[in-house]
């Protein structure tokens, strides 16, 4: 949808893609009950922080083409607070009881395709701070496992 909104034709909509990755230590198969699932959404460089967290009306009320009120109006959803100040914006939210961090990575290139490679050092390349640091929670917890002598079957 946000390919269409920019009126972008419909070969690059078809294309643009995107992924959702997990980190931390439910990625690690580590995490005790309770604890929440760190994701990544990374999405092209068409997509933006305010796709994402939506902008407020003079109500205080978000975009509803946002992911953020996306979320929101889930049946399964609770606690949803996007925070988009911090150093790494965020939503985080229950989804059927389990907590959810959700970050938000855009690239800078026009699509995410289904073999993105995200441990490729090529993926930093011309993106800002926030997206370096969501980026780097995947990256991370990936080398994490390989260096614990984890299988790639296991991940």
């Amino acid at each position: 949808d946000t390919c269409r909104k920019q009126g972008l034709g419909e070969d690059i909509c078809q294309s643009a893609g995107g992924q959702i990755y997990t980190s931390g230590s439910y990625r690690l198969g580590v995490h005790e009950p309770g604890a929440d699932i760190d994701t990544i959404l990374v999405a092209p460089s068409m997509c933006t922080r305010l796709d994402f967290f939506g902008t407020l009306d003079e109500e205080g009320k978000r975009d509803p083409s946002s992911l953020s009120e996306m979320v929101r109006q889930h049946p399964d959803v609770t606690n949803l607070v996007p925070v988009e100040g911090a150093a790494v914006p965020i939503l985080t939210f229950d989804w059927e009881g389990v907590n959810i961090d959700l970050l938000f990575a855009t690239l800078s290139s026009s699509s995410v395709p289904s073999d993105f490679d995200i441990d490729d050092d090529a993926v930093l390349d011309g993106v800002d701070s926030a997206t370096e640091k969501s980026l780097n929670g995947p990256r991370v917890t990936n080398l994490i496992a390989k260096l614990v002598s984890g299988t790639k079957e296991r991940y």
